[in-house]
Parts: structure tokens; C-alpha cells; sequence
């Protein structure tokens, strides 16, 4: 039964008390293939789980046939999300159970995980593949699961110079993400770098889940001590776009840097028993803890606006209105959010004279700015008279 805390949990930290979201547990991938052997490129794609942490499953993902998806969900951007659940829900996971610190016991992991390009896997399996609990909100969707006997790479890796070399280096994870970064290297080669324990001082596997945000939240922070530096932008700036029932605003206002996402979750949408808002925020110092409430969907966006922002060599006050609509029915991942974000950054913006009519202008179904922290900071008095405005 859905409850208040399930927008706040999506799935993924058991607020509820139980070991497995009951609602992603109704959303299992359906196909269920007999098969015991596989021998097909894998996209480039791994999967490192957290139950049972810090044992783990961990999986190369491996199609079956030669109909091979991108290792990155973002190529879907724009399409319907039927296609991205089918071009994944292929992929088998083979589960192994590691140690997180043992890497060099799924060797094949890091193979899989450092290539640039689809790579040639054999599995096979101890049985046939069973419907999982594929969905999430931070992950693509997954697969069938089963145990797995053996799995190994037959052909060689392609891997990055850069890859390469920040590997072998086993500089900070943080600081080999900044050169990957700058290299041009994708966020999702990034993510399975780390998953796969290949970044960092000490070798270490990384939960996906947790590897997604990582990454996002790490590169946020870089950019953001850069764009704290810069000239701020000299006008009120409206950005809008929609994909998969997540319709995202951006407002980007002079001033030092800040952020703050506030999501409004309609009746009907996954997760949402009834019509709630929620949001987080920082200052120009930052966060220090983890954004409790918007989890994933607050560092995928913020580094969004943090890349339009750096690539403008602008800082800005930057507020984010994400309503979520019952079309979102099922979650296909937070790169949705992040590209929905880069999408609309990406438009000619609509400019305003004033915060206020910036903030009226932001299409919507409930007073979300009264959840806005930064709003109330920046002028109290003015909207005072902007929520009556609005309002009447």
C-alpha cells in the first residue's frame, strides 16, 4: 500500500521497514528465457547490487542474440519509454557474490567495465533465467537474474587512453573523475568505472545505484566551486522541457550560486498515493548531507545546470521545478531527469525583468513555491505578495 513516504524512499531505502519495494516488486520484468549458455557482446554494461552489502551480486549484463542496446540509456532520450524498457529488459544479469573488497574475484567485471565498446562474453548459468524487480528510479531497467557458474571476456577490451591511464594511476576517485570528465570520457563509463572498483586509492566495488549518484554528486561539486567564481548572469532566465511525464523548469536568477529542486509528485504517478512536494536546496557553501528528500533526481539535475552554467563561464541562483504526472507509471532511471535538464537548458530561454514573473510563469498544478527555501531567502516580503497574486 502506497503511503507519504514512499516519494520521499523510491524504492530504494526501505522507509517502509521491509527488505524489498513492495511496488517495484509488482513491476518484474516479464520475459523469462530457457537458456543455460550465453555468448554475446555485452553492451558494455555492469550491475553491482547493495543487499547483503558488503557481499553483493555482481553481473556483466549480456544480451541475448546480437541486438545489443547502448551501454547508455541517454541515446533513448526522447523516445517512448516502451523501447527502453524493451531494448534492457534483454539484458540477463548472471549474479555472482563478491566481496566489495575483493574485487579481483570478478576480474571479467573490469574488463566489461573498461571498455569503450561492446565486448564479447561467455556465461553460463547454474539455471535459467527468473523475472527480477527491474525497475528503479536511479538505475536503467533490468533484466532477467540467475545464478551464475562462469562468465569471462573472449576478445579484448577497447579501453580509452584516459581510462587507461587514470586507472593505473589510482589517483582519488574524485580527482580521476574530474580528468575523465575533462577528457571527454561519458558519466556512464564513469559509473561503471567506479561500480567495478577501478577508481580510487583502494580498489573497491561500488552499488550501482550508489555509483550513479556518486558520480553525479562528485562532478556537482567540482563544477560547482567553479561557477562560484564566475560573473553572475544579468536576468531572469526561464528554461522548460518534458519527457516521460517529468516536466522540468529551470530558473536561473542573478546572484551567487545556489540551488534547489522542489518536485511535485501528482496523484497516480509511481510512488504517489496522493499529491506531494518535496525539495531540497544549498547555498553558495554547498551541501553536507545527503538531499533526503529528492535523493538521486537533485545531484543528476544539479550537474545538469551546473554544465550549462560552466559552458556560459555564469553563476547563477538556480531554482528547478520537476512535476512528475501519472504518466511516469513505471521508473526507466535519473538519467531521465538529467537529460530532460540538459534538453531544456539547451533552448532559447524565455527572459524575464523579475524573479517574481519568472517564478509565474513556470507552468504547474500546485503552489510549489511555497516548498522553496531559496525563494523565501531571496526576497520574503515580495513573495508574500507573489503567493497572494498567485493565488487569487
Amino acid at each position: 500500500m502506497l503511503t507519504s513516504r514512499c516519494v520521499r524512499c523510491k524504492g530504494a531505502r526501505n522507509l517502509c521497514g521491509l527488505d524489498h519495494c513492495p511496488i517495484l516488486r509488482r513491476l518484474r520484468m516479464p520475459r523469462v528465457v530457457e537458456v543455460r549458455e550465453i555468448s554475446s557482446p555485452s553492451p558494455p554494461s555492469v550491475f553491482v547490487g547493495r543487499h547483503g552489502y558488503p557481499e553483493v551480486n555482481v553481473s556483466p549484463l549480456v544480451p541475448l542474440g546480437d541486438e545489443v542496446p547502448p551501454p547508455d540509456p541517454a541515446a533513448f532520450y526522447g523516445k517512448p519509454a516502451d523501447e527502453v524498457i524493451t531494448a534492457y529488459g534483454r539484458l540477463i544479469r548472471p549474479v555472482f557474490r563478491v566481496r566489495v573488497d575483493r574485487p579481483r574475484e570478478a576480474a571479467f567485471l573490469e574488463e566489461v567495465a573498461l571498455s569503450a565498446r561492446p565486448v564479447e562474453t561467455e556465461v553460463l548459468l547454474e539455471k535459467p533465467p527468473r523475472p527480477a524487480e527491474g525497475f528503479d528510479a536511479v538505475l536503467h531497467p533490468l533484466g532477467p537474474v540467475a545464478p551464475a557458474r562462469r562468465a569471462r571476456v573472449v576478445d579484448n577490451p577497447v579501453v580509452p587512453r584516459r581510462v587507461d591511464a587514470v586507472v593505473e594511476e589510482r589517483v582519488r576517485a574524485e580527482t580521476a573523475l574530474r580528468e575523465l570528465y575533462d577528457a571527454g570520457i561519458p558519466l556512464e563509463h564513469m559509473q561503471r568505472l567506479l561500480s567495478a572498483g577501478l577508481l580510487g586509492v583502494k580498489p573497491k566495488l561500488v552499488p550501482t545505484r550508489w555509483s550513479i549518484t556518486a558520480v553525479d554528486d562528485a562532478l556537482g561539486r567540482w563544477l560547482a566551486r567553479e561557477v562560484r567564481e564566475c560573473e553572475s548572469v544579468n536576468s531572469v532566465e526561464l528554461y522548460t522541457a518534458e519527457y516521460y511525464g517529468n516536466r522540468i523548469s529551470v530558473v536561473l536568477a542573478p546572484g551567487p550560486w545556489g540551488f534547489e529542486l522542489v518536485e511535485a509528485w501528482m496523484k497516480g504517478a509511481v510512488f504517489a498515493a496522493e499529491t506531494a512536494v518535496l525539495s531540497d536546496y544549498e547555498g553558495p557553501e554547498g551541501r553536507r548531507g545527503y538531499a533526503e528528500n529528492t535523493t538521486g533526481a537533485y545531484y543528476a539535475i544539479r550537474l545538469a545546470v551546473l554544465e550549462h552554467l560552466r559552458r556560459r563561464r555564469r553563476r547563477a541562483m538556480a531554482i528547478v521545478y520537476r512535476e512528475i504526472s501519472p504518466e511516469y507509471a513505471v521508473p526507466i532511471g535519473v538519467w531521465v531527469l538529467r537529460e530532460t535538464t540538459r534538453d531544456a537548458l539547451s533552448k532559447k530561454p524565455r527572459v524575464f525583468d523579475s524573479l517574481r514573473g519568472a517564478v509565474r510563469a513556470v507552468p504547474a498544478r500546485v503552489e510549489w513555491w511555497r516548498k522553496s527555501v531559496l525563494l523565501a531567502q531571496r526576497r520574503l516580503d515580495e513573495f508574500t505578495e507573489l503567493f497572494n497574486t498567485i493565488k487569487q
